[in-house]
């Protein structure tokens, strides 16, 4: 079997047909694929929803669980998976018209390679944004591909079935875990095939969704996730042997830490980012490392100051308190 569909659905009635259909369409007798529906214990209906597409589909396979989240809802998919590839889709995105066949022609004629990632194009209100990334090409190792990038996204690649089948997202996080699992995955990989093909579509319009959310309640659960995240990254960095994974790990740290910090200055009250400022110097991270983006070390020029940093927030807060007047 060339591909497995790993889709975890949450209160995805609305989209979840969508989604499916973008991938079913292009399935038949010549490529093998199988797809995995995990209902993280949605209650909208999407149950139902996707019990109906199982009996239509002897390829689908419906697969019911309590509420514990996307992290353990791919867990769920990632053990039961079959496929020589695997391909994580979020159930409010869809996938191009001819995603399957040219991942498959590119594969076959390319040895089959651990990791092939692709472009994708963001969507919203039914407008097209191309994302292209600068590089093409092979990228050896694989780690590497991380440098200078605060998020990786998982639905954006495809990796080998047998690099990631010890792999697993930490369970319960719903933010900054496609990262994190990335990083696994690019340490257990030799080499990434970055392809110039835009083969997803992100759609924006879904505000139920984990990593779309803004309200205050998903804002604090992100930050805790974000939290959690950095501390099994730092884990990691120490138990690392390796100089030149250990850099890319160090840098790949700092630049997250810094597009946390910058979050908080954007969105966060000065209490909370002094909390997580404390947290890092308590983990020994703060100050913040340089890092190679010329931008994150301008904002480094303030944060890794703290009182300098404070005044900075208040000197906003209260330009925005008074524009409003």
């Amino acid at each position: 079997m060339f591909l497995s569909f790993i889709i975890p659905v949450y209160n995805a009635g609305n989209y979840v047909e969508r989604c499916f259909a973008s991938i079913t369409k292009q399935i038949d007798d010549t490529i093998e694929c199988e797809v995995l529906l995990i209902d993280d214990g949605s209650s909208d209906g999407t149950a139902d929803i996707c019990r109906g597409l199982t009996t239509r589909h002897k390829y689908v396979q419906f697969i019911p669980q309590k509420h514990f989240g996307t992290s353990t809802a791919r867990n769920t998919g990632l053990d039961r998976a079959q496929g020589d590839y695997i391909w994580m889709v979020d159930a409010d995105d869809t996938i191009a018209a001819n995603a399957i066949q040219c991942l498959y022609n590119f594969a076959k004629s390319h040895h089959y390679p651990e990791v092939i990632r692709f472009n994708y194009s963001t969507i919203i209100n039914r407008q097209s944004q191309k994302v292209i990334d600068k590089k093409n090409g092979t990228i050896s190792p694989a780690i590497e591909y991380l440098i200078g990038r605060t998020r990786s996204y998982v639905w954006e690649k495809i990796y080998r079935h047998d690099v990631i089948q010890n792999i697993r997202f930490p369970d319960g996080i719903s933010h900054l875990e496609d990262t994190y699992f990335d990083t696994l995955a690019l340490r257990q990989s030799s080499t990434i095939i970055l392809i110039p093909d835009l083969l997803y579509n992100y759609h924006c319009n879904n505000d139920k969704s984990a990593t779309r959310n803004h309200c205050v309640e998903a804002l604090k659960k992100n930050l805790r996730d974000t939290l959690k995240v950095h501390r099994l990254m730092i884990a990691d960095i120490n138990a690392c042997s390796d100089s030149h994974t250990l850099q890319v790990l160090k840098e790949t740290l700092n630049i997250n830490l810094v597009a946390n910090l910058y979050s908080l200055f954007r969105r966060s009250d000065i209490n909370t980012m002094r909390e997580v400022i404390n947290l890092y110097r308590t983990w020994g991270v703060y100050p913040i490392h340089r890092t190679k983006s010329i931008k994150a070390n301008w904002f480094l020029s303030i944060a890794n100051h703290s009182r300098a940093l404070y005044a900075c927030m208040k000197a906003c807060q209260w330009i925005s308190a008074h524009s409003n007047h």
